[in-house]
């Protein structure tokens, strides 16, 4: 572990690491022993690219965030480095020999003189593969498969220019996320993977086509062996009928698109699920008093997320512009922006500010150095905001201020319901107010529909409302 000294503060940062006479700081960390197998060296070492102390910080965060991620590719039995796909990936080599998928059954002089090309350059990765004595020994048996002895994106091109192309299901989640454009999302992303690190771990290694019913029940029993909840095992077979679905459509494997991940049944659905916690009336009392330990900014969120139901991220996500206090009705307006997707389109809507939710805002614009009302929950570099970090932060304080306590940040949203039906609030306004809603009355975001909302809001935060069991 290394310690560097910045502004006055002493910080100790694993895996940091500066070569004897070197001044670039590097990112050095040992492979963990069950995935030796897959590296080359019992330690993985990679430049940060800077001998600035606080950059290297910086980029070191990174790294081990990739690093992290490849493991966890690993232990799913993934690829360790993701590819363009191996379907971008062999149609991009076949482009680079002028040809297309189907053309094998292409005779014209100049598509079979391209193709002899391509076979050249075929035989040369299997003579550098095998080496000269197996190749050899290939190359004149009368019964060798070519195939089997390609490198991958040689061997999808093959395929591709034979109209053979198919993907075992480990290949899917690659293709899916390209093929849906959310290389950046993250959450997306491992959702994705977490769902075919579940098959893989039951099931081999199959294309869709090959699997059968019993294979999918035997996963849904394989799941509750891992004791996951049911409505967990939905969400990954729901993922992986997604993944076969989308891949099998867009890519024309035609076999694959009758698989057996649809119409499953999971008995019991749902029996398993342990209700969420409301706050009790006393417990929104103490968090109301508590006071900081450090940075104020935590305060201010969990208030801002108490009395409106806004998501973690939405009050993270909050630039001053978009506070409204001088309003006769006091209001944020949540819209999507650069740093913060919204997690559906109606969860773009106009929340009032009372009680301490109008006291944060107004002392964390006071408070705010940049646009941005929480600026301690901004990522500047990234273009994103923090909130996991956030949603961590909250949690425990909530932990610490209420000890016994099972909620957590996400439970303020459950709570703030139960409050408002308990005053007797609609339910439209309730949808509204929370971002679950449909469609919008014809009042959306007036001053009649600020004032309804705002009544039904401060009768809610001054009701001492009952907690749901």
């Amino acid at each position: 572990m290394t310690t560097l000294k910045i502004r006055g503060f002493k910080i100790a940062l694993k895996y940091l690491h500066r070569p004897r006479n070197r001044s670039i700081w590097h990112y050095r960390r040992r492979v963990p022993k069950d995935l030796r197998q897959f590296y080359n060296a019992p330690h993985i070492l990679r430049s940060l690219k800077t001998s600035d102390d606080a950059q290297a910080i910086k980029h070191l965060e990174f790294v081990n965030e990739d690093v992290e991620k490849e493991f966890m590719r690993l232990r799913m039995g993934l690829p360790k480095v993701k590819s363009g796909g191996a379907y971008k990936d062999g149609l991009n080599l076949l482009s680079q020999h002028g040809l297309a998928q189907g053309d094998f059954h292409q005779d014209s002089p100049e598509v079979e003189q391209k193709k002899d090309e391509f076979y050249d350059s075929l035989n040369d990765q299997v003579r550098a593969k095998l080496g000269y004595e197996k190749y050899k020994e290939w190359y004149f048996s009368p019964y060798k498969e070519v195939e089997s002895v390609l490198p991958e994106k040689e061997r999808s091109a093959f395929q591709l220019l034979k109209n053979e192309f198919s993907l075992t299901a480990s290949d899917f989640p690659e293709e899916y996320i390209r093929l849906k454009d959310k290389e950046g999302d993250f959450k997306f992303v491992g959702q994705i993977e977490n769902a075919m690190g579940f098959l893989l771990r039951h099931l081999p290694d199959k294309r869709p086509s090959a699997y059968r019913r019993s294979d999918v029940r035997a996963l849904i029993e394989a799941g509750k062996l891992e004791n996951l909840k049911t409505r967990s095992i939905q969400r990954h077979l729901s993922s992986i009928r997604a993944m076969f679905n989308k891949v099998s459509l867009e890519l024309e494997l035609k076999p694959d698109r009758d698989h057996p991940f649809t119409d499953f049944d999971i008995p019991h659905l749902g029996m398993d699920s342990i209700s969420r916690t409301d706050f009790s009336y006393d417990e929104l009392q103490k968090l109301r008093d508590a006071k900081p330990k450090r940075s104020e900014a935590i305060v201010w969120l969990i208030h801002l997320m108490m009395e409106t139901g806004m998501r973690v991220n939405e009050c993270c996500g909050i630039r001053i512009e978009d506070i409204k206090l001088q309003d006769e009705y006091p209001h944020v307006i949540l819209h999507r922006n650069t740093f913060r997707r919204l997690k559906t389109k109606n969860s773009q809507r106009f929340v009032p500010l009372v009680g301490v939710a109008f006291e944060a805002a107004r002392q964390a614009i006071i408070g705010s150095t940049s646009d941005w009302l929480l600026p301690a929950y901004i990522d500047l570099a990234d273009q994103k905001t923090k909130n996991k970090s956030a949603s961590a932060a909250t949690n425990k304080f909530i932990k610490s201020t209420l000890v016994d306590s099972r909620s957590t940040c996400h439970s303020f949203r459950h709570t703030m319901s139960t409050r408002l039906r308990e005053v007797g609030c609609p339910k439209s306004i309730v949808d509204e107010l929370s971002g679950w809603s449909k469609g919008v009355s014809e009042s959306y975001g007036s001053s009649a529909d600020l004032k309804n909302k705002t009544k039904y809001l401060k009768s809610a935060v001054e009701a001492q409302h009952r907690t749901e069991i």
